[in-house]
């Protein structure tokens, strides 16, 4: 029988995932090895080890990721469409200048990872640690990171348009001249250590189809902005923290709030169709190893 390597390094794919699937208890350790400008479209790379290997120019286009341990790797320019990085561990890892679009990065752990200069657009990162990245200059439009880590990454410079922050814990977070027009920050935690000054921010929600305009077309200090409006969002100072909680509905809308009615609770509807639409996503994906 071949060593399951020779499958990745002359890039049969098809030979990698029968054999996969006819070892589904057996799990590659690829600690180390150089598989930079492979093409891997659509490999099953679930739990696989990989720790340390060199990933640069690969093409993981609808991959299958799932728990695989990429710890270290060198994944710079690689590619990466439509795939599964789900609970993976990918703790200090290298994507910078990657392409990554509509992936599933949730429950990912990516501890001190480089993601400089990435294109990171429609991705999931539910529940991720993104504790200690570096996120400079990156795209990550329309993106999830709803219930992430986010404690003291650097997001300099980087576009973060319509992207989902609810829930997540942004202490000592750098933000400096991001793009964060249209973001979702509900029930974010940030403290006195986040940095918000000097970014693009026209509007933003504190829930959902609860919009707040800056008036603002240029860079302006956020913390200033939100620390003015605390009447209005409730803007809690304590033991060294802001506790930003939602706006009331009523604060922004003329009409009554009925009484005795049960609340809509926006947040989890919110959260529910995030998880669904990621759902949706997957849920007819091949797996090579229960086919």
């Amino acid at each position: 029988m071949k060593n399951p390597i020779h499958f990745l390094m002359t890039e049969d794919i098809l030979g990698w995932n029968q054999w996969r699937k006819e070892n589904p208890n057996l799990i590659p350790h690829l600690q180390g090895q150089d598989l930079s400008h492979r093409d891997l479209q659509n490999i099953n790379l679930s739990e696989v080890i990989l720790s340390g290997a060199n990933l640069s120019n690969v093409n993981l286009r609808g991959a299958n990721c799932r728990n695989a341990n990429f710890d270290g790797v060198n994944f710079t320019n690689a590619v990466i469409h439509q795939s599964n990085l789900s609970k993976a561990s990918m703790k200090n890892t290298n994507f910078s200048h990657a392409h990554i679009t509509d992936t599933d990065f949730s429950g990912v752990n990516l501890n001190g990872s480089n993601l400089s200069k990435v294109k990171l657009i429609d991705c999931y990162f539910i529940k991720a640690n993104l504790k200690l990245v570096i996120v400079n200059g990156s795209d990550l439009t329309n993106s999830y990171f709803t219930q992430a880590n986010l404690t003291d990454a650097d997001f300099k410079n980087s576009k973060l348009k319509n992207v989902d922050l609810s829930n997540v814990n942004a202490m000592g977070a750098d933000f400096t001249r991001c793009d964060l027009t249209g973001a979702n920050i509900e029930d974010w935690v940030i403290d006195r250590t986040t940095k918000l000054n000097q970014v693009y921010c026209s509007y933003f929600y504190w829930a959902l189809n609860q919009q707040i305009d800056t008036n603002s077309s240029n860079l302006c200090d956020l913390t200033t902005f939100l620390n003015q409006k605390s009447d209005n969002t409730r803007v809690i100072m304590k033991e060294n923290k802001i506790n930003f909680s939602p706006a009331v509905l009523n604060s922004y809308s003329s009409q009554p709030r009925e009484a005795k009615t049960t609340p809509v609770n926006y947040k989890q509807k919110y959260l529910e169709s995030s998880i669904q639409r990621l759902q949706n996503n997957w849920k007819n994906y091949p797996n090579p190893i229960n086919n």
